[in-house]
């Protein structure tokens, strides 16, 4: 693999597709506004990100435990596609308009909040109230649930 160091400054987007992509994404340029990992394993925490991203995209079997913990406010766009996700929603940017994750298995906690909500039941455990408050569009599927939501 190539480092993805010296890429221009001028550099706005930016797409990843690589079967088995293992680097860290420390320094991509500072005027990047969208970014696109396809990859079958990402086990990279995300906290270096550009702070002008707008979109991001993650489409990997398997994703690092904390990849959407430490985001970039300037964040817009979230979309995660990966066979499992099982991560808290509490820390997900405060500007946040669109959130889309697609996978097989949606492990704890999430699971509990959608069965719990479907079944109008309360929740302490992953309460809505934690989104982010400019969320507009919601998008959860898994193999369980589906949930196209708009606010």
């Amino acid at each position: 693999e190539q480092p993805l160091n010296n890429l221009p400054a001028t550099l706005k987007s930016l797409e990843i597709d690589c079967y088995k992509f293992e680097q860290p994404l420390n320094n991509l340029p500072d005027n990047l506004e969208n970014l696109t990992i396809k990859s079958s394993f990402y086990r990279h925490q995300l906290s270096h990100l550009p702070h002008n991203l707008k979109s991001l995209k993650i489409d990997a079997y398997i994703v690092h435990d904390n990849i959407i913990n430490d985001l970039p406010q300037s964040l817009k766009t979230l979309k995660i596609e990966s066979s499992k996700f099982n991560q808290s929603l509490d820390n997900l940017p405060k500007g946040l308009k669109h959130l889309e994750l697609k996978c097989d298995n949606l492990d704890q906690p999430l699971k509990r909040v959608w069965r719990k909500n479907l079944n109008n039941e309360n929740s302490e455990d992953q309460p809505f109230d934690n989104l982010p408050k400019e969320l507009e569009t919601l998008i959860i599927k898994t193999k369980n649930v589906d949930i196209n939501n708009k606010f």
